[in-house]
């Protein structure tokens, strides 16, 4: 576009052209996907014309069910985006999309407004966020899986209430997913489910499945790193809320001889707390191993030719 103007009038008529039935499918699609271009466009002149027609271009784009180009739209203009009605806009155009097609997009929609809007917007959006997501963390998909626990720790940061069937859900796929970039979301996201957890057998069970992922030899490094560090996320939050419950994981002896440096890094962390959590003389083992680590790794060389990386120390 040659203007401000001009560039804002070529929005305006994609649009229409993109919501227009009597257009061709191919004219539809292109006019979408310029859309979303224009929508994640890092160009200042860019973003300046589509924040000029924002909210009421975001009203009509939920209305549309475009959620792709929305997703969009939140990332980049998260504050613009706040202005349209949570209830009467946003919430059904979410529900649809989040049950029929478009999941993907509505869980990175959903990601956007629970990370950079207030929490009282954020709840308005979806209400019952937990049971939206459940299903989509069990869906075929593992784009959709990846995209449902992302959507999973961010609501998590901010919600409150019942997590039951999310929380069911995030250990059922910490135990059986195979995509590792998934997976490690997955850990990441029943970490942050840990500020959550009331029951004992709940928190007890998140330990077991995240010590099993954790010292796996079948598992990336991402993975078993993120599983550790949620592992140890548990037993703070345990701590920190002066808890008299005793969580635990045998695999917590294995992680610590990892040698990759990420995964004894976040299993150093997670002795530490499941020690404070029982005490010393009552986890003698985990103990001992814990004070040995931690004495190789800052007073020896864990080889002939170099000292322990940072990060461990």
């Amino acid at each position: 576009a040659t203007s401000e103007a001009s560039l804002r009038s070529s929005l305006i008529n994609l649009f229409k052209t993109a919501r227009d039935t009597k257009r061709s499918i191919s004219a539809r699609r292109n006019a979408w996907s310029a859309l979303k271009s224009a929508a994640s466009s890092k160009s200042t002149s860019t973003k300046k014309v589509v924040a000029s027609l924002l909210p009421d271009l975001g009203k009509e784009l939920f209305e549309a069910q475009a959620i792709d180009v929305v997703a969009r739209l939140w990332a980049n203009h998260a504050k613009k985006m706040q202005a349209i009605d949570a209830v009467f806009v946003v919430r059904p155009a979410l529900t649809l999309a989040l049950s029929k097609e478009g999941k993907k997009a509505a869980c990175d929609v959903l990601e956007s407004i629970f990370t950079q809007a207030p929490v009282a917007y954020a709840s308005s959006c979806l209400p019952n966020v937990y049971d939206c997501l459940a299903p989509l963390i069990r869906d075929d998909s593992s784009t959709v899986r990846q995209a449902a626990c992302k959507a999973a720790a961010a609501s998590l940061d901010k919600e409150g209430g019942s997590v039951a069937s999310l929380l069911n859900a995030l250990r059922e796929l910490v135990q059986t997913e195979s995509d590792p970039e998934v997976a490690s979301i997955a850990c990441r996201a029943l970490g942050v489910a840990c500020m959550h957890i009331v029951k004992k057998e709940d928190a007890q069970t998140c330990c077991e499945v995240l010590g099993q992922r954790a010292s796996s030899s079948k598992d990336s490094v991402a993975v078993r790193a993120q599983a550790a560090f949620a592992l140890g996320s548990i037993a703070k939050a345990l701590v920190d809320n002066h808890s008299s419950e005793y969580v635990g994981t045998d695999d917590a002896l294995r992680i610590l001889e990892a040698p990759e440096t990420r995964v004894r890094a976040s299993a150093l962390r997670a002795a530490g707390y499941l020690v404070a959590l029982r005490g010393f003389d009552k986890a003698s083992r985990l103990s001992d191993a814990l004070v040995d680590c931690c004495a190789d790794a800052l007073t020896s060389k864990e080889s002939s030719t170099k000292q322990a990386p940072p990060k461990v120390r």
